[in-house]
């Protein structure tokens, strides 16, 4: 299985980028904007501390259209697989997930979810159960519970991170296997990862100086670049780009 560094999958990140990056803005704007807009007049009704129909309306919109911003997100993943790949890339590409097989995608949204809801309860028992919230002691309770939720929360998303790539590349996957698979290709890479994310640190201070209008730029370059690992993950790195094929490592050849 090949091992590329950080600086190597960033390189690699630059070079397909290069004469694509308004492609990517403009999809970063449309996975950022058209989610916001459709949830504004929802929005507007809702009135924040009452449970009305107009708040009830507000809530199952905003489920509804996560998933949607999610589906997009997943669009921009493929734009990103095909790039590297050297294959031609549009806007319509953003919507690939709406028109193959969306319903794992969706699917998996729900399980990531369920997925993180029991690291989850002990913090939520204990906001709505402790008898006094202000205490020293509670806010070093709440602090530990919070602490050991983010741990587990971060070490769930490493582990099921190519759900999503392994979907598009292999339309036989069901729901589950695919996260079988995520869980399985991401033994001993959730490390590299994780350092990879960590590097983005240093970029990500001026995108948010920026008020974002920088992270338009950043975020496609870290998109390809954590693309690129998966890519690596499952040996479609060393391979021509011309003669790239959807393979996967032995290991997960086993498994399927």
């Amino acid at each position: 299985m090949a091992k590329r560094n950080s600086a190597e999958l960033k390189r690699l990140a630059r070079q397909f980028l290069m004469g694509n990056y308004t492609l990517f803005i403009l999809a970063a704007l449309i996975t950022l904007i058209l989610p916001a807009a459709l949830l504004s007049p929802f929005a507007a009704n809702a009135a924040p501390g009452t449970l009305n129909f107009s708040m009830v309306t507000y809530y199952i919109a905003a489920f509804i259209i996560s998933i949607l911003s999610e589906l997009l997100s997943a669009g921009v993943i493929h734009l990103h697989m095909q790039t590297a790949r050297r294959q031609p890339v549009s806007l319509v590409d953003l919507f690939w997930t709406f028109r193959n097989r969306p319903d794992r995608f969706i699917l998996a949204v729900i399980l990531k979810a369920l997925l993180v809801l029991p690291p989850a309860a002990p913090l939520i028992i204990f906001s709505f159960t402790a008898a006094d919230i202000h205490a020293v002691s509670s806010y070093v309770i709440f602090f530990a519970l919070t602490l050991l939720f983010l741990i587990f929360a971060v070490i769930i998303s490493l582990t099921y991170s190519l759900v999503y790539p392994l979907y598009m590349d292999h339309a036989e996957l069901s729901v589950t296997e695919g996260f079988q698979l995520s869980r399985t290709l991401m033994h001993g890479n959730k490390k590299r990862l994780f350092t990879l994310y960590l590097s983005f640190l240093g970029w990500a201070l001026p995108g948010v100086l920026s008020l974002g209008v920088g992270m338009l730029w950043i975020r496609p370059y870290m998109t390809q670049t954590i693309t690129n690992l998966y890519l690596d993950i499952t040996n479609q790195l060393d391979p021509p780009p011309e003669h790239i094929d959807a393979t996967i490592s032995d290991e997960a050849a086993r498994f399927l």
